[in-house]
């Protein structure tokens, strides 16, 4: 097989950055949106067979469209899906949940709709394998370092930006709210 690309490897660890990035702005933006989002926009959904969802669109910059979304689906009371989208890039990311554990995540890197990237994730949170998805529907195995890469990364994000989410979400009220908002 073919080494993969550096620049490829990249953007595929600056993507998963981002992600960590766009997740922590999500999570703190719920809360606030009166000081520092212009608008703010719920809306459940009844999916059927026993699934709803719960969409949060934020217009930050108060011209009526959305700049960003955040998603869950549930089925029952458990989380299933969770994604995220961002309107100036088009770039998004999903997860796949199991028994209240994320195990699968998928992103489109440059917007374009096409979720070029896969990543399976072991009982700790980390990278197991990440695959390349082609336009054909066929998917590729990364490289070796590649997958070495993106532990790096969840491991940063997991030992400093998860507890930077957590302090930031449980030092505000707001937030508190928040989360108990996109959570009911």
């Amino acid at each position: 097989m073919k080494p993969s690309n550096p620049s490829g490897v990249r953007r595929l660890v600056a993507f998963i950055g981002v992600c960590l990035i766009f997740a922590a702005i999500g999570l703190m933006a719920g809360g606030a949106h009166s000081q520092r989002w212009r608008g703010k926009n719920i809306t459940r959904t009844d999916l059927g067979n026993g699934c709803s969802s719960k969409l949060v669109e934020i217009d930050s910059d108060g011209d009526g469209l959305a700049d960003s979304h955040f998603g869950k689906i549930y089925r029952g009371s458990n989380l299933v899906v969770a994604y995220t989208w961002e309107r100036k890039t088009g770039k998004a990311a999903r997860s796949y949940y199991h028994s209240d554990r994320e195990i699968l995540c998928e992103g489109d890197e440059d917007g374009d709709g096409f979720w070029e990237t896969m990543i399976l994730l072991d009982q700790h949170h980390m990278p197991a394998e990440v695959f390349h998805r082609l336009r054909n529907g066929s998917v590729r195995p990364a490289s070796t370092n590649t997958i070495a890469r993106l532990r790096r990364t969840y491991s940063f994000g997991n030992k400093y930006v998860a507890p930077f989410i957590e302090a930031i979400k449980d030092s505000s009220p707001a937030s508190k709210q928040a989360d108990q908002d996109v959570d009911k």
